[in-house]
C-alpha cells in the first residue's frame, strides 16, 4: 500500500514539473536592461537579497538553508548541527528552496 502511495506521489511530482515550462531568457537582454555595476557591488546586492529572503523563512528551514548553502555543510553535517535526521534536513532544505523560488524568484539557488 505504501509503495503505491509513494509511486503516485512521484508521478504527480514529475507531472507538476513537466507542467511548469522553463522560460528561456537571453542574458544579453538582461545585461542591456540592467544598470552597470561593479562585480563586487553586484555580488553584495545579491547576497543581501538572498540573506533577506532566507531570514523570512521559518526557523527550521532557515537553519538548514544556512548550514547547507551558506556554510557549505553536507546534508549529514547540516542534519547533525541542526539536530535533525538527514532525511528531515534534506526535506526541509527542499521545501525551503521551493518557498524561496515561489516567493522571491531565486530559481538559480541550489540547482
Amino acid at each position: 500500500m505504501q509503495s503505491a502511495v509513494l509511486r503516485r506521489r512521484c508521478i504527480n511530482y514529475w507531472r507538476h514539473q513537466r507542467a511548469s515550462p522553463l522560460v528561456a531568457v537571453d542574458l544579453a537582454d538582461l545585461e542591456a536592461a540592467a544598470p552597470p555595476q561593479e562585480p563586487e557591488q553586484e555580488r553584495g546586492i545579491v547576497a543581501q537579497e538572498v540573506a533577506r529572503a532566507v531570514a523570512e523563512l521559518p526557523g527550521c528551514y532557515r537553519k538548514v538553508v544556512w548550514l547547507r548553502y551558506w556554510l557549505g555543510c553536507s546534508v549529514s553535517e547540516a542534519a547533525a548541527r541542526a539536530g535533525y535526521r538527514p532525511a528531515s534536513a534534506r526535506k526541509a532544505a527542499g521545501r525551503a528552496l521551493g518557498r524561496l523560488r515561489a516567493t522571491h524568484s531565486l530559481g538559480a539557488m541550489g540547482g
